[in-house]
């Protein structure tokens, strides 16, 4: 087990509590005396001016202790441009923070993952928070709730699916004494965690239909496979069918490739050029696409 706990940057945490600031490498030294292996650090009773100097000398004060923590850092969540298109913000993040909060806190319902998801939406490889992920320095979304109470199977296979592909921390909110097995059936999900961990680090983004109900979202992972995952948002009838084009990703891909389901835990086949699967609604079917040969698609 590894033991996390919180603080706030400022003079008070949200709560009321004493927060960290005038006391960094005093409460830094206790985090590490107490053996802490992460700590969440909110901006609640901070001045936004302040930020920018006080996180990199809190993640300073941590790395003096000689401790490893990990430290996650709120400071974006509390600008209101989220760090985006400021001068060395998201820089400064990746620098002195491993991971950090970007935007909403999630509640347990699927109009907050949908409303998270569609921040994460991006577009493109080149969106400077996507460039912002990588090994050592990730973009938090909030934790995940399957195991709760506020999704259906469905939607918590999304939201599990989706934290994935966007190279999330994958913290989880439930009661692991009364979880579900269905519940856990998700978050126990190899192949998924697999895509999650990848060592390659790139975030994934949305690649086609993303202003609408029916999404394709797209992730390179390392040795060349692709994460991709067809989302249907819709929420009448029973769903849709949604078509890949390999040839439209952003990225180096294939005209020939093998297709996995990796809820369904099966292979599809072989397939040229585009895939088309159905999909239910509020519901995804997440793929990892990798190179095959025609000799391989005539067999």
């Amino acid at each position: 087990l590894k033991f996390g706990t919180y603080g706030d940057i400022g003079s008070k945490t949200c709560q009321g509590l004493a927060g960290f600031h005038d006391h960094f490498e005093e409460d830094a030294q206790t985090l590490a005396d107490w053996k802490v292996d992460y700590i969440k650090v909110d901006g609640c009773n901070e001045n936004q001016e302040d930020m920018a100097r006080d996180y990199p000398a809190f993640g300073a004060a941590l790395n003096k202790t000689g401790r490893p923590i990990v430290y996650s850092c709120s400071w974006p969540a509390y600008m209101p441009h989220n760090c985006e298109k400021t001068d060395g913000c998201m820089k400064s993040l990746i620098q002195h923070c491993n991971l950090w909060r970007n935007f909403d806190d999630v509640a347990d319902s699927w109009d907050s993952v949908k409303s998270i998801t569609n921040f994460w939406k991006r577009l493109n490889s080149s969106d400077e928070m996507v460039q912002s992920a990588g090994p050592g320095h990730w973009n938090d979304p909030d934790m995940l709730l399957v195991g709760g109470f506020g999704l259906s199977v469905s939607e918590a296979q999304s939201q599990f699916a989706l934290w994935s592909l966007f190279a999330a921390p994958l913290f989880m909110s439930n009661d692991l004494r009364d979880i579900s097995q269905e519940a856990r059936d998700i978050l126990q999900n190899r192949e998924v965690i697999a895509v999650n961990q990848d060592p390659l680090g790139k975030q994934g983004f949305c690649v086609a239909g993303c202003d609408g109900n029916l999404r394709v979202w797209a992730r390179p992972l390392a040795g060349g496979d692709i994460a991709v995952i067809f989302q249907n948002l819709g929420f009448a009838g029973d769903g849709d069918s949604i078509t890949l084009t390999t040839s439209t990703l952003p990225f180096e891909t294939f005209r020939i490739f093998k297709a996995r389901d990796l809820f369904a835990k099966k292979d599809l086949g072989i397939f040229r050029e585009e895939l088309t699967l159905y999909v239910h609604v509020s519901s995804v079917r997440m793929i990892r696409i990798s190179g095959a040969t025609e000799q391989q698609m005539v067999v």
